[in-house]
Formats: C-alpha cells, sequence, structure tokens
C-alpha cells in the first residue's frame, strides 16, 4: 500500500513539474524573441539550455584569448564555441555572452512569478495590488516611479514593464496584496 501512495504521489509531482516547466518554456520563448539577439533556428537550443538539460557555457571547444579580443569578448570569460553560435550578428556584440542568457532567464522567471502572484490575487477576491520594487542604483527610473502605486488585478504589470521598464539585465518589481 505505502508503495503505491509513494508511486501515485511520484508519478503526480513529475506531472506538476511537467506542467509548470512547459509554462516557464512560454515565457523563456517570449523572452528569446523580445532579445531579438537569438537566431531563429537556435531557440530549442536555448530552451534546452534554459531548462538545464544542456550547458552552453561549457559545451563544445572554447573560443581562443585572441579570438574573444576580436569579437570583443571579455578574454578572461571561458566562452564556448556552441554559445557563441546561438547569437545573431546583434546578439554577438555583448562583451559577456553568458550574462545575455542569464538575463533571458530572469526576465522569464520574473515575468512567471508576476503573473502567478496576480493570479492568485485574483483567486483571493483582492482587488488591488502594489508595486514593490528593490530600491536601489539596479533600477531604472521607470521601476523607480512605479514604486507603490496601486493597479486593479486586471491590470498586468507585465504589459506595462514590457513597455515602459529600460532595466539593464531585468525588472525586479513585483506585485504584493492592497488588503481594503
Amino acid at each position: 500500500m505505502f508503495n503505491y501512495i509513494k508511486n501515485l504521489s511520484m508519478s503526480a509531482i513529475s506531472k506538476i513539474k511537467a506542467v509548470r516547466r512547459s509554462d516557464l518554456d512560454s515565457y523563456y520563448l517570449r523572452e528569446i524573441v523580445r532579445s531579438g539577439v537569438i537566431r531563429k533556428e537556435k531557440t530549442a537550443l536555448v530552451l534546452r539550455h534554459l531548462n538545464n538539460k544542456i550547458d552552453l557555457n561549457t559545451k563544445g571547444k572554447a573560443l581562443t584569448v585572441s579570438e574573444k579580443k576580436d569579437l570583443g569578448i571579455n578574454t578572461r570569460l571561458k566562452i564556448t564555441r556552441e554559445l557563441l553560435s546561438i547569437f545573431n550578428d546583434s546578439g554577438r556584440t555583448f562583451s559577456n555572452p553568458k550574462e545575455v542568457l542569464s538575463s533571458i532567464g530572469m526576465r522569464a522567471g520574473f515575468a512567471r512569478s508576476r503573473d502567478q502572484s496576480i493570479a492568485s490575487l485574483q483567486t483571493a477576491n483582492i482587488r488591488n495590488y502594489e508595486v514593490v520594487g528593490c530600491r536601489d542604483e539596479r533600477s531604472c527610473a521607470w521601476c523607480k516611479s512605479m514604486e507603490g502605486k496601486q493597479l486593479p488585478v486586471t491590470q498586468s504589470i507585465n504589459r506595462l514593464i514590457e513597455a515602459n521598464c529600460t532595466c539593464e539585465s531585468h525588472c525586479r518589481l513585483v506585485a504584493a496584496a492592497v488588503i481594503a
């Protein structure tokens, strides 16, 4: 009986993880497209990297110091040819290609988290949320201006962020419930 329950719960956990992963994939895809620096034919490879199935930071032959200098990449970084192959011409202008992928992952994760938070607020019949930021030098002017503003749960903070945020890596704004 114990094994039956254990197997049943492990199966349920696997299904939940699969749903969460596919949900996150849609956010990854949106951010990959929004970035404008990933070659379309390399999208599946980038998804595998973001899902920790492969590591483009270590897979493949490393660039030489002179190759990194020629490309304007920080020479102290280990950059593989496989990693560099995912970028289009505009994506090859960054001095740290690893940060580009990290930023895509962080943007997707924060966007999903904000959407989930607002959905939870709606489920709990909460009508408004307050925008909360990190209050540091990494926040852009728009994010700082949004700090403390109250918005209805029907208003997508992610749409506002996509249209206005200029934070360098990713937006760190979150939605906090306003209890009346």
